[in-house]
């Protein structure tokens, strides 16, 4: 604490001022107490000038006794001026949910596999931190891959690459499709034994258009591009292995079986399929079907008890509500993508993103759904104050607490300190694994 002397024409008033850093990293200063003018100070503290100061910094001295005593409390003394203007251009509004995300992200060893990655390239910029915000902003606040920097500069923690450097690592990503999602895979097993005797697949179309440019250097569309993506699911409804091309599923499955029975030592599948999937198309016919949109007719050759068979019904229906998570949860055809290379590190992204969530919603017992999830990780939103902490503006529940109780943390105080967001931070980036 110190003195702050202000001057104007008709008088001269003393206060006791703290410094701090703003969310900006600038030092500036609050007010703390206003102790007056030197005119009406001189009566009760007078009769000099001099003597006025010399009380003024014993009163600084025992502010600054009291708020280290405050600080040994966890005791936060904050003064507002109901005369005083916002500070231009400083941002109050962030975003927390994202570190229940990155607690995940980080259990499943994500960084690891940029650190093979490292080995074969060398990244001028840290493609972790990308890849981790990318897939947080998916979840937080779905938009353009080229829009997620501006989500993560919402966050608590600013992020250290610039927009240039997300386009970079989107291509990264997308050329190393295969590796990342089968590392992703190693690692989800440090989350839990994973329900794999049974897995389930199905496919889905997704619709872009692509482009290319002209001699003038202008970006015209050039052609529409279907992406099948087929995907296995584990018993308990975590995605586990994501596959695309652009063709007959019929097609496309053997070698993908063939594959996940090489890798993953799986020796059971339950395959869902749509009749009339990569068939042509009738038009005629599609109009009646239409009509019968969302009533559905079961036809399987699964042998064992009607429960169990209604079991596992009920288990492929999770499919359909991951596709629907693609589409409407993470929004993942509501971007123009200009080459499949990008396409290829959208899919990566929302994969793993849907992983993410699903599994929060495993570690909360199924207690809460996938969608109650991420509608509360979409409001736990804090606002700073002066550069003292940041104030909670989302409601405590039920939810909120069995998130905190979950991931060992707790964001939920009055008001949120600096000093908490760190050990947070230390609590996240200790429980990663060591190596996949």
């Amino acid at each position: 604490m110190r003195i702050t002397i202000s001057k104007s024409k008709n008088a001269e008033s003393f206060y006791i001022t703290k410094s701090f850093r703003n969310n900006r990293g600038r030092t500036t200063s609050v007010i703390v107490r206003k102790l007056g003018t030197l005119k009406d100070l001189l009566v009760e503290h007078g009769p000099t000038r001099n003597d006025v100061l010399k009380w003024a910094k014993e009163e600084a001295l025992i502010e600054t006794l009291k708020y280290k005593e405050d600080q040994e409390a966890e005791k936060i003394q904050i003064t507002f001026n109901a005369n005083r203007k916002i500070n231009n251009n400083e941002q109050v509004f962030f975003k927390g949910g994202y570190l229940f995300l990155q607690s995940l992200y980080y259990k499943l060893g994500i960084d690891k596999i940029f650190h093979k990655l490292r080995g074969k390239d060398n990244f001028e910029y840290d493609i972790n931190e990308i890849f981790s915000n990318l897939v947080c902003a998916k979840i937080l606040e779905p938009s353009s891959q080229s829009s997620s920097y501006k989500t993560a500069l919402e966050f608590l923690e600013k992020p250290s690459y610039k927009i240039n450097d997300v386009c970079k690592a989107i291509e990264v990503l997308g050329e190393n499709f295969d590796f990342i999602q089968s590392e992703i895979y190693k690692g989800c097993y440090f989350l839990g034994e994973r329900n794999n005797q049974v897995l389930y697949y199905d496919c889905n179309n997704y619709f872009f258009e692509i482009g290319k440019e002209d001699e003038n250097q202008r970006y015209e569309k050039y052609k529409s591009l279907i992406i099948q993506i087929g995907m296995f699911m584990d018993g308990d409804g975590i995605p586990l292995f994501l596959s695309q091309g652009n063709f007959n599923e019929q097609i496309c499955f053997t070698p993908l079986e063939e594959k996940i029975l090489r890798e993953f030592n799986c020796k059971k599948f339950i395959y869902c399929s749509d009749v009339g999937k990569g068939k042509c198309f009738d038009v005629d016919k599609m109009a009646t079907d239409f009509l019968f949109d969302r009533f559905y007719t079961g036809v399987t050759n699964l042998l064992g008890n009607d429960v169990n068979i209604l079991k596992n019904s009920e288990s492929r229906l999770k499919n359909e509500e991951f596709f629907r998570n693609m589409k409407v949860d993470f929004r993942i055809c509501f971007e123009y993508l200009s080459e499949v290379i990008i396409i290829k590190a959208h899919f990566l992204t929302c994969f793993l993103a849907l992983i993410v969530c699903r599994q929060m919603e495993k570690d909360l017992n199924y207690r809460f759904t996938c969608e109650e999830i991420l509608k509360k990780l979409r409001i736990m939103n804090f606002v700073s104050v002066q550069g003292q902490g940041y104030i909670p503006i989302y409601v405590r529940d039920e939810l909120t607490d069995a998130l905190h109780e979950k991931y060992g943390f707790n964001t939920d105080y009055e008001i949120f300190t600096k000093s908490q967001l760190k050990n947070i931070k230390k609590k996240i980036l200790k429980n990663r694994v060591k190596e996949l």
